[in-house]
């Protein structure tokens, strides 16, 4: 089978890049044949994840690295100039797809995101015959398509769709349910995400990323304490995500004596200022640091560099977004501090139990309560191993990265026909 993915795809940050990019890696896996049509290499700094020389293996994996192409996008220059100016990204993402199709012979054009990618596949296949196969995230049917010069576009495009992999209820609407599947949900590869993943030379990442700790994360590159308990956050900076409330009793906590480790990895184009401010106001800065976001492949290395990784997402702006953060900790073993909205939705709402498979704060707006289940970390370390080895059982119990590509080389060869 051969597939053309117009989509998000690294160095790309967030989880419609990592997604795409295992998907991708695992087909070629099992002998099928990717060509990825993508504009991440146009992704300003923000969205951009940070690489090592030692990364660039991971974008063409496998003993036959043939099977997967990427095809990215020329940044925006003088020869592309129109008025209004504008990057005519859909153009672009389109004329790529056209050249996979008709010179890689992809019988299959897949989309990951309406915007622009949903779009560009609607063209090539219908210029070249190949069906369109669309599925989405959360911030695009919840967002996006609720826009009124945006989501009738969306609605027409899906109409004409083979196959919409539909991952949540909000997206039922945007097309027939005819054709609407569900396929295995998202699990981490177990090739990488595992409790034996070797923790993180913290003091080697600060060296690598030395320039943009220091000129665009404005932090220091201070050495790290590897002996003292590390509490762990990453992802997109958002303050509905609670990072500001652990921040604040983090803060208490140092007040009354205890010793830790802050580990941030954290990029985003707004309230890094504020970031930084509140670190400074909990008296937390010698006992933070803060990282660029690193290749998806990294994360394990840094869950296992971690005592526990909190995710406190409370009043989270997209009811749709189904997070994929929780699954990467439990996969890696890794003890979990989490938030009821988190632990309430139908993803985690069986695997995720207080004290048996994660430590659960019912909202992280109670400093009070937040600072106590924190300090499980210190005053009960077995306890903290005993639920990360427990999330781990419970989430292989519930889904695998295996059935996740199965479901996909079905729906795809169904699409294919």
């Amino acid at each position: 089978m051969k597939v053309c993915l117009i989509g998000k795809f690294p160095p790309l940050e967030g989880q419609v890049s990592t997604i795409g990019y295992w998907l991708a890696r695992g087909l070629v896996e099992r002998q099928h044949t990717v060509v990825v049509c993508t504009n991440s290499a146009e992704a300003a700094a923000p969205f951009r994840t940070a690489y090592s020389d030692n990364d660039l293996q991971w974008l063409k994996p496998g003993d036959e690295p043939s099977r997967l192409s990427i095809l990215q996008t020329d940044e925006f220059d003088a020869r592309q100039f129109h008025i209004p100016p504008d990057n005519p990204v859909v153009t672009k993402l389109a004329t790529l797809g056209l050249r996979a199709v008709r010179e890689y012979d992809c019988e299959v054009v897949l989309s990951t995101y309406l915007e622009p990618y949903a779009v560009a596949a609607h063209l090539v296949s219908s210029w070249t015959g190949a069906p369109h196969v669309q599925t989405h995230a959360g911030s695009d049917v919840g967002r996006l398509a609720a826009h009124p010069q945006l989501g009738p576009a969306y609605k027409e495009i899906l109409r004409r769709a083979h196959t919409f992999i539909r991952k949540n209820q909000l997206a039922r609407s945007l097309m027939p349910e005819s054709r609407q599947v569900a396929t295995a949900p998202y699990a981490p590869p177990t090739s990488a995400f595992h409790p034996s993943a070797a923790a993180m030379d913290i003091d080697e990442v600060l060296h690598q990323s030395r320039r943009v700790i220091e000129n665009d994360l404005h932090w220091h590159v201070l050495p790290f304490r590897p002996s003292l308990p590390t509490f762990g956050f990453y992802g997109k900076l958002f303050e509905a995500k609670g990072v500001f409330e652990l921040i604040e009793a983090l803060g208490t906590m140092r007040s009354q004596g205890y010793e830790f480790n802050l580990l941030m990895m954290t990029r985003w184009y707004r309230d890094e200022n504020r970031l930084r401010s509140a670190i400074t106001d909990a008296d937390l800065v010698d006992q933070t640091w803060l990282l660029p976001p690193l290749p998806n492949w990294r994360i394990p290395s840094f869950i296992r560099t971690c005592n526990a990784v909190a995710y406190l997402n409370r009043g989270f702006g997209t009811p749709s977004h189904v997070p994929i953060i929780p699954d990467e900790v439990l996969s890696c073993g890794g003890c979990l501090i989490v938030s009821r909205e988190v632990q309430a939705t139908g993803r985690y709402q069986q695997i995720l139990q207080d004290r048996e498979t994660c430590l659960l704060v019912e909202d992280p707006r109670d400093k009070d309560e937040l600072i106590s289940v924190l300090s499980h970390i210190f005053d009960h370390p077995q306890l903290v191993a005993k639920v990360g080895q427990a999330g781990y059982l419970s989430l292989g119990q519930a889904r695998s990265f295996e059935k996740f590509i199965e479901g996909w080389v079905h729906t795809l060869k169904q699409a294919i026909g």
